[in-house]
């Protein structure tokens, strides 16, 4: 009996004790911009939607404790739609909401119409985390009668353009990423095709010829895929399959026996006369992926487009390891390859040049700025004990970087080598290059560990050292919170006042860099801007592009409503149209100042490093 009764009064005890738990509530958040207040000082709620509103009023009624049982699902998607990403807001998209009010006709519009050829990382960055954002679409007004299946080619005219533009910028990776996450009942027999059709960029060479080498298309009556593959075999040195094959379309298509006996004269006599006998040979595609056959042709017909080439040779593999890793470097620095591929590159090359390089005398010989010197470089960097030595090591791998043009690529890969390197005085002399590899990787705490080490009067030494100086303006671009700090750091203005007096800064870098300070709503001294306004009034008008002064109206209107798509595409389309070395002030100034007021703090920072770290 009192066995039994002990088991009712243990159920009991338990029930009660789990009974006590607290429910957990599930609240969803549909995911909207989340702006900081800037510099019109928005209403805090003013940046919020309702659910979040009604979030942060549960957490203040229920207590701390109770706040640990939510659950926040972040944006959930609703049905699929041909705008829909994989991104985020956590992962780096742009918004669930970054459409706004934007009307489909017109998102259609930006992009198409937008330019996103760039050589700038960041604006790199910022056009395939918009591309992929997990978005709602754009308004689109209803059309009267049958609805269009979702799968039907007018349907995805949207996707179509983003898988387009993806391909346009080398960004082949997001693309495979879009493509699976679209439900299967879209992939019907004719969605590959249509992928592939999409995907004709030069960029988009190597898909291109492996999907032929896959077989995945009747070949037997697609003439224009036999001619493609006739090239990718060619490109790949298969000529024995290409003369074939060759032998093969002539038989089958007389209306291509010119382009029938163009290859063969190249595979006789390989040369870039052969491929451009008329000037519209030159946007022959099968005739450029042809060149690819042979590294010096192939370099003059992708002249004004080396970085396609590097892409294509890198993931072709073609030519040798040493001409892959080469082109890797340029692809690291320009943003579309992460650091880590080239890191582990350099390591297997090391492993098969070893051998050949007598360390000892490495550095005693009289080396060029050879690949095998760089990553021989990088070797001892990492296996060297002195940090004096290591110091040493890593400023003569950046300089030989910089002669290249690869130094992003380079500070990148060598990060880990810098942090183990702490600020001595033995390395004074480190202070501004080690600075300079830290702020292009946004290591901003460790920056000021080394300026700041040596001495606290730095006015003083901002007027009697120029170099620091400039990595004190560099460090305000770089860090939003650089004057909330307890550092005396020198007034901006008093530093700009100082490299203009100076006669080692040009005047145009200092104009970029006070434009890109005001675009991030810091003062500027009316005296530098009369200054700016004497010297530069005369070109300035000279240097607007009048088919782009029409997007200022656009831009001003879509930062005023909040608009974060309008003004991310506008503001991509007019730093793009405008050259590095010529870049437009009024275009920079824009530009920087959008996406920093619409909430794209970090790209706004980020892009205005670019422009001023060659200072």
């Amino acid at each position: 009996m009192n066995r039994y009764l002990f088991i009712i009064l243990f159920v009991i005890f338990c029930s009660k004790l789990f009974s006590e738990e607290s429910p957990k509530k599930i609240i969803v958040i549909e995911e909207n911009l989340e702006l900081e207040n800037s510099s019109d000082n928005l209403n805090d709620n003013d940046n919020k939607n309702e659910s979040e509103i009604y979030l942060e009023k549960e957490i203040n009624e229920s207590g701390s404790k109770e706040y640990k049982n939510l659950i926040v699902v972040d944006d959930i998607p609703r049905e699929y739609n041909d705008w829909y990403g994989i991104l985020s807001r956590e992962q780096g998209g742009l918004g669930w909401s970054m459409w706004g009010s934007t009307n489909s006709q017109l998102a259609l519009s930006l992009l198409k119409e937008t330019n996103f050829f760039t050589k700038s990382p960041t604006l790199l960055d910022l056009t395939s985390k918009i591309l992929m954002s997990r978005a709602q679409k754009p308004i689109e007004k209803k059309n009267k009668g049958v609805e269009i299946p979702l799968n039907d080619d007018k349907k995805l005219k949207y996707l179509k353009a983003k898988i387009t533009v993806l391909g346009d910028i080398g960004d082949t990776s997001s693309i495979a990423k879009l493509i699976d996450n679209i439900p299967l009942e879209i992939k019907n027999d004719n969605f590959y095709s249509l992928i592939y059709d999409l995907r004709q960029s030069d960029k988009d060479i190597p898909y291109i010829c492996s999907e032929l080498q896959k077989k995945n298309f009747d070949l037997q009556k697609d003439i224009e895929k036999r001619k493609t593959l006739i090239a990718c075999n060619i490109a790949i040195n298969k000529y024995n399959q290409a003369q074939l094959a060759l032998d093969l379309l002539e038989n089958d298509s007389i209306e291509s026996i010119s382009y029938i006996q163009k290859v063969r004269s190249f595979l006789e006599k390989p040369s870039v006369k052969t491929l451009l006998l008329d000037k519209n040979n030159l946007e022959n595609k099968n005739l450029k992926i042809i060149s690819l056959s042979d590294y010096k042709i192939a370099k003059q017909i992708f002249s004004q487009d080396a970085l396609t080439l590097n892409k294509i040779i890198y993931d072709m593999k073609l030519y040798s390891i040493k001409d892959q890793l080469e082109s890797l470097e340029k692809l690291v620095s320009s943003g579309l390859y992460d650091p880590i591929f080239l890191k582990n590159a350099y390591t297997n090359y090391y492993i098969t040049i070893k051998d050949t390089i007598n360390l000892d005398n490495f550095l005693q010989e009289d080396n060029d700025n050879s690949l095998e010197f760089r990553v021989s470089l990088f070797h001892l960097i990492n296996n060297t004990i002195s940090d004096i030595d290591r110091a040493k090591l890593l400023n003569l791998l950046w300089i030989k970087a910089e002669e290249i043009n690869i130094e992003k690529a380079i500070y990148s890969i060598t990060i880990s080598s810098i942090n183990s390197l702490t600020p001595q005085r033995e390395l004074s002399w480190f202070i501004y290059p080690v600075s300079r590899a830290l702020i292009s990787n946004k290591n901003i705490k460790e920056v000021k560990n080394w300026l700041f080490f040596i001495t606290k009067d730095f006015e003083d030494r901002a007027i009697i050292d120029i170099n620091f100086c400039k990595m004190l303006l560099l460090l305000y671009i770089a860090d939003t919170d650089l004057n909330k700090s307890n550092l005396k750091i020198p007034d901006i203005n008093f530093l700009l006042n100082v490299l203009y007096n100076s006669l080692e800064v040009k005047k145009e870098n200092i104009y970029n860099l006070m434009i890109t300070l005001k675009a991030l709503n810091y003062e500027i001294s009316s005296e530098l801007w009369e200054s700016f306004y004497i010297n530069e009034y005369k070109s300035f008008s000279s240097k607007l592009d009048g088919n782009k002064t029409n997007l200022f109206f656009l831009l001003e209107e879509s930062v005023r409503k909040r608009n974060l798509a309008e003004t991310v595409f506008i503001t991509i389309d007019l730093l793009n149209s405008s050259k590095k070395e010529e870049l437009n002030f009024y275009y920079l100034y824009k530009s920087i100042y959008s996406l920093n007021n619409i909430g794209l703090r970090e790209y706004a920072r980020n892009f205005g490093l670019e422009i001023n770290l060659g200072l």
